[in-house]
């Protein structure tokens, strides 16, 4: 009765183990039927991260643009702070003229807008570029916010901070949500989903392409390669490794032949060097006894 019982366990384990085996073992192949059916040239979805830098880029733009536009309606602010900063001019200027105020309050609205309109023009191909997942987009974003802070633009770091100032509200309070609209845009575009997005959207090399290398990396066999990287030999890359493997061998024949000539030339030319050396110094002792026997007599 034992044995029986203790048989009859094995085959129900053995039965359950068969049973859950194909569960096991069909998941599996699930997953790869489900990834081979879908197509290889699907595009990656856009992750939340860089949709966010997109809308900010548009802010940031309709924000210069507002700023700009502004301009053009606060001729007595511009008027007024212009007086001021002349009633106190820096060391070595001369104070403005009052015609000299007032051309210059003219001349800055012309020359905001024709910076903004180049500003807002570069954020929203960047913002496009972005959005169809350009590789290089990324580090456009980022230059251009470093190039856009350097120079001053209504978009700069430097908006933020001027929210306290006494500058008009139709101005400031544009330039403060561009500036910071443009500091989200660079945040998301750095983002791990935003890295690894452009990565993806990177173009690929051909097969038959040869490798790029770095400024100062080596020079690949087949051209291009670092600006400072060594260059292959001469007719090395051209005429391939089989030609060069041949032509070390004859090389190496030629020196160790020529090698002996070589040296029993050099030995001559030095030999005869000597000689041509000696022949000058009796020469010159010659003509010094000459010169003091006549000296004597």
């Amino acid at each position: 009765m034992s044995d029986a019982r203790s048989a009859s366990g094995r085959n129900r384990r053995n039965t359950g183990s068969d049973a859950t085996e194909p569960v096991s073992v069909t998941k599996p192949a699930a997953k790869k039927q489900a990834t081979a059916t879908q197509p290889a040239g699907t595009p990656v979805p856009r992750p939340t991260q860089v949709l966010l830098a997109v809308v900010a880029l548009v802010v940031s733009a309709l924000g210069v643009a507002v700023a700009s536009i502004s301009l053009f309606f606060l001729h007595s602010w511009l008027l007024t702070s212009t007086e001021k900063s002349n009633k106190h001019p820096a060391k070595g200027k001369k104070a403005l003229t009052h015609q000299q105020i007032i051309d210059q309050v003219h001349s800055v609205p012309k020359s905001q807008a024709t910076a903004s309109v180049v500003l807002v023009l570069a954020l929203v191909f960047v913002a496009f570029a972005a959005y169809r997942g350009r590789y290089w987009s990324r580090w456009a974003v980022l230059g251009l916010w470093v190039l856009s802070s350097f120079t001053g633009a209504l978009c700069s770091l430097n908006y933020i901070f001027a929210i306290r100032s006494s500058s008009p509200l139709a101005f400031k309070l544009p330039t403060f949500l561009s500036a910071v609209a443009f500091v989200v845009a660079v945040v998301a575009v750095l983002l791990r989903p935003s890295a690894a997005y452009f990565n993806q959207n990177k173009p690929v090399r051909p097969a038959g392409a040869p490798a790029r290398g770095g400024l100062f990396g080596p020079r690949p066999a087949g051209g291009g390669g670092g600006l400072f990287g060594p260059r292959p030999a001469a007719g090395g890359a051209s005429r391939g490794g089989a030609a060069t493997r041949e032509a070390q061998p004859a090389a190496a024949a030629g020196v160790s032949a020529s090698g002996p000539d070589r040296s029993r030339s050099k030995k001559r030319s030095a030999e005869a060097q000597a000689v041509a050396k000696g022949a000058d110094l009796a020469r010159t002792r010659a003509k010094a006894a000459s010169k003091s026997r006549r000296t004597e007599a």
